[in-house]
């Protein structure tokens, strides 16, 4: 708990070379090594660059390593620094191009570093002495720091990364069913084609994330933090994004069928094209919102906030708008057939050539600018 004035303290994070470790059985380090880095390499052990690493038991060594600071091999008018690159973290490892599925996990002595950065190291010998499965690595990184991952079409169906940070992590592709994702940081994640149908993301911060044409049917987002995110195209059938903030997201042509937006801030949200039939809006603030074209067929709109909201052909064909807030919404050449509008603030409102047969307008608040 945060005492009042004070700032509030940043979120620390599992490393996930503890993680590693764990995996590994916590191995005792090796006679006469200090600490602990890990390799991601192709299933043959090679590297970028094309070179192999040995297998367990067995160490490499260069005694023509240069030592000036460089956390990487270089060529310098014409000389190579050598060494190795060792990861201290994802974001580290990423640069290797391989993925996540084979870790090496290496001992090295902190003479023989060369150069080094916040996430990686260049040694002139270290010593492989396990091989992990990298997979069921991430499957339980709980608390864990993945940021910057390489992720790619990883299978983490029903994975733990409660709590875990995924910031700007690549997981396009990947598989991440029924993942429990809770409070995880995904700012920044590239989530494309991502498959998250039933994940449980409650709390989970992904603004800014990348998630067009990404499936999350069923998919738990309660409180969630969506701003400024790319779903386009997604599917979000019968999710649950109560309460979430989609400030300014794109879910241009998202399929949000049956979703619960309850209490949601969907404010200068693009929902062109969208699905939202049987959707419930209950006290969604869509304030600024594009809805054009897009299906609002039966959906529970009640109380919603849609001052200056773009409805133009917008069908809203049996929605119940229930004292909800118009205030200058465009809805020409909408569809309100049959939609339960009472009490509903229509003050400055654009109806113009929009369907209103059989519509509710008893008690409604303010003039529509076609009945003006």
């Amino acid at each position: 708990m945060t005492t009042p004035g004070t700032t509030p303290q940043p979120k620390t994070y599992r490393p996930f070379l503890n993680v590693l470790l764990e995996v590994a059985g916590n191995p005792p380090l090796p006679p006469s090594y200090d600490t602990w880095g890990f390799k991601i390499v192709r299933p043959d052990f090679r590297s970028y660059g094309g070179y192999r690493w040995p297998y367990p038991g067995h160490a490499v060594t260069d005694e023509s390593t240069v030592k000036n600071g460089d956390p990487c091999p270089r060529i310098i008018d014409g000389l190579n620094t050598g060494g190795f690159c060792i990861a201290l973290n994802l974001r580290g490892a990423a640069a290797t191009r391989y993925g996540h599925a084979t870790i090496l996990l290496l001992a090295y002595r902190n003479a023989d570093i060369a150069g080094m950065s916040e996430d990686k190291l260049r040694v002139s010998h270290a010593l492989v002495v396990d091989v992990i499965d990298g997979r069921a690595a991430c499957r339980n990184s709980a608390g864990a720091n993945l940021a910057g991952a390489d992720l790619k079409g990883a299978y983490l169906a029903g994975a733990d990364l409660t709590g875990a940070c995924l910031a700007g992590a690549d997981l396009t592709g990947a598989c991440l069913a029924g993942a429990n994702l809770t409070d995880a940081d995904l700012m920044y994640a590239y989530l494309m084609r991502a498959y998250l149908a039933g994940a449980y993301l409650t709390g989970a911060c992904l603004t800014r994330a990348y998630l067009a044409g990404a499936c999350l049917a069923g998919a738990d987002l309660k409180g969630a933090n969506l701003t400024g995110a790319n779903l386009k195209g997604a599917d979000l059938k019968g999710a649950n994004l109560t309460g979430a903030n989609l400030t300014d997201a794109n879910l241009k042509g998202a399929n949000l069928t049956g979703a619960y937006l309850t209490d949601a801030n969907l404010t200068d949200a693009d929902l062109a094209d969208a699905n939202l039939t049987d959707a419930n809006l209950m006290r969604a603030d869509l304030t600024y919102a594009d809805l054009m074209d897009a299906n609002l067929m039966r959906a529970d709109l009640t109380d919603a906030n849609l001052t200056f909201a773009n409805l133009t052909f917008a069908n809203l064909a049996g929605a119940d708008l229930t004292g909800a807030n118009l205030t200058r919404a465009n809805l020409a050449d909408a569809n309100l057939k049959g939609a339960n509008l009472k009490a509903a603030n229509l003050k400055g409102a654009h109806l113009r050539q929009s369907q209103v047969t059989e519509a509710q307008m008893e008690k409604i608040v303010g003039v529509p600018s076609w009945l003006s």
